[in-house]
């Protein structure tokens, strides 16, 4: 379920589905760089965070960050809401590796905090 809450110290799992083929893109030479583009909201920059795919660990330096504090969001409402028309959300990505791609169910972990 989407957004995901993080917790301090305790591993939040997100299951996503590939249903591509894979295999059948790879060999017909029509398989592209695949990325990640986890979205962040409210993140401090200066936590820590740990993200895994699957087993495999995706260091934080791997990651290109673009920040986009306090972006807004246009939008008309049929009435008021008590809500902000923004919020402070930091993009993740990083390049895949192709072996840690199989056609079906996996895991994205993250942990918050030390």
């Amino acid at each position: 379920m989407l957004p995901l809450a993080l917790k301090e110290g305790e591993w939040a799992r997100l299951t996503l589905r590939v249903a591509d083929d894979l295999k059948g893109a790879e060999k017909d030479g029509e398989l592209r760089r695949t990325q990640a583009h986890p979205p962040l909201q409210n993140f401090p920059v200066e936590d820590e965070i740990r993200i895994r795919f699957k087993r495999a660990a995706l260091p934080l330096e791997r990651f290109e960050m673009t920040d986009e504090r306090a972006l807004r969001i246009p939008v008309r409402l049929a009435r008021p809401i008590e809500a902000p028309s923004g919020f402070a959300a930091h993009w993740l990505r990083t390049k895949l590796d192709r072996e840690l791609l199989k056609q079906g169910e996996t895991r994205l972990r993250f942990w918050p905090g030390g």
